[in-house]
């Protein structure tokens, strides 16, 4: 829910109606609900069969590579599923590395070559789209002289793909925002020694992570690409762009 309103007169309200609540009792029920989230079985046999989500990606890598690796996100469309939970969790020591300012493209790869020269003792990977992956591509060939060992997530949409959803609420023109061509991501990774994979069920990326884990762990790049649907969207992104009504007004009556 948005809230709208002075934040002084809104947070006085807010505090009001929280203050009349039991938060003990509400702590414990969301607490009971984080631990059978962490607990539910993961997919049936036969589940691997199944075509491929974004939130269905970044989970499965985060599960191959284990809760105490350097993540490394990018801002985009899809990948903004990298910052829910529990498609990503992770532990205590983990480290996250994220864009400052949720408005750059290209911020990834070059931040996974850091962090990966920084700290070699756990894996490092990154979740970016493919136009992110595209205009950073200058930061590969530096990794792989390192033999830093990166795993890159690749959410492929063939172009910009939050432009394309923006514009797509505009009635705006989105041509320029669809790559005319394939991407050549994999190219230049393979041109440098690197390994790569382009799963479309559950259980082609499993056998591609358990690969990507080989080839970084001896220091190689690892790009598994994955196609994503334009409508494969977090929904705190679509609720940014619902339309406003009267629940969205600020709690003082403020419009």
């Amino acid at each position: 829910m948005n809230l709208l309103g002075d934040a002084a007169l809104t947070l006085r309200r807010l505090l009001g109606v929280l203050g009349a609540r039991d938060l003990d009792a509400t702590d414990s029920a969301w607490r009971r609900r984080i631990g059978q989230v962490q607990h539910e079985p993961r997919p049936a046999p036969g589940a691997e069969d199944m075509a491929l989500s974004a939130p269905d990606a970044i989970t499965a890598t985060i599960d191959a590579f284990g809760r105490d690796l350097i993540l490394v996100q990018e801002n985009g469309l899809h990948d903004m599923w990298g910052y829910y939970y529990p498609v990503v969790s992770v532990s205590d020591r983990s480290t996250v590395v994220s864009p400052g300012e949720q408005t750059m493209v290209g911020f990834g790869l070059g931040a996974a070559l850091g962090a990966a020269v920084t700290d070699r003792s756990r894996p490092t990977v990154v979740i970016c789209g493919d136009g992110a992956a595209e205009m950073s591509l200058a930061a590969l060939p530096t990794a792989a002289e390192q033999n830093c060992g990166i795993t890159v997530l690749m959410l492929d949409n063939r172009g910009f793909g939050w432009p394309r959803f923006v514009r797509s609420h505009s009635d705006s023109d989105d041509s320029l925002t669809r790559f005319a061509t394939l991407s050549h991501v994999g190219r230049v990774v393979e041109s440098f020694g690197g390994w790569t994979a382009g799963p479309a069920t559950r259980g082609e990326l499993a056998a591609a992570l358990e690969k990507a884990r080989l080839v970084t762990a001896d220091g190689g790049i690892a790009l598994i690409s994955v196609r994503v649907a334009d409508d494969d969207i977090a929904p705190g992104v679509l609720c940014a762009f619902e339309p406003p009504d009267s629940a969205g007004q600020g709690l003082d009556g403020a419009d």
